[in-house]
């Protein structure tokens, strides 16, 4: 059996001198701040890094839907712009019809009274 002297110096050998000054270093306090530190900002650098590339990609995604509204909204005026050149065609043609019927009662000595209750409405198609 091993004595308690034997087990004294067995410790004390596995366990680091601290007056070897290079151990003495490797195990400092100031050391392992000073990891510890250059840690945090290497995972603050990742974070930032990271927080960029996202930033970025939401600055692209923005853009890209700031396009396609421009775009919605230039179809609509396009559209607007349509329905009331057609509404117009509407009216013009409508009035033609009816001058057109009225040459044609004329002709055939049919007289029409008046034109006012045949007026086009805008929304009467639908």
């Amino acid at each position: 059996m091993t004595s308690d002297s034997d087990s004294d110096s067995a410790y004390e050998q596995g366990s680091p001198n601290t007056e070897d000054p290079a151990l003495a270093d490797i195990f400092s306090l100031d050391l392992l701040i000073s990891r510890v530190e250059e840690m945090q900002r290497r995972g603050q650098l990742e974070l930032l890094q990271k927080l960029s590339i996202d930033n970025s990609r939401l600055q692209h995604l923005v853009v890209a839907y700031q396009r396609q509204w421009r775009d919605t909204v230039e179809l609509l005026e396009k559209t607007q712009e349509a329905v009331l050149l057609l509404q117009r065609a509407l009216e013009h043609c409508f009035g033609e019809s009816i001058v057109a019927e009225r040459h044609r009662l004329a002709f055939w000595g049919v007289e029409q009274g008046d034109g006012k209750a045949c007026s086009y409405r805008p929304a009467g198609w639908i």
